[in-house]
């Protein structure tokens, strides 16, 4: 994990993401629910904001050479009753 900028840091493997951010679990599993019979997302970095709470997963798909390209960003962020919510920021394609 490294600091981008003054609150912001990039987590870069699997095992950071598990260890530091309580919505992991929660995160995948709404990549899950948008992945096809073709697609299947796969974590591929995370930028994390604690103090404002505020994250962006990224995720990638390798199902195939033909999805090698597919990416996926969700936006996490947490409410005042300490609650995540999660929007797909972008797909492609």
């Amino acid at each position: 994990m490294e600091r981008v900028t003054g609150n912001t840091w990039h987590i870069t493997t699997q095992e950071e993401f598990w260890e530091t951010c309580e919505f992991a679990k929660a995160a995948l599993a709404f990549a899950a629910r948008l992945e096809t019979d073709q697609v299947r997302w796969f974590f591929a970095g995370c930028y994390a904001n604690w103090v404002e709470q505020r994250f962006t997963v990224l995720c990638q798909s390798f199902a195939g050479a033909e999805y090698s390209n597919h990416q996926l960003s969700i936006s996490v962020t947490r409410d005042a009753a300490g609650h995540y919510q999660f929007e797909r920021l972008y797909q492609s394609p």
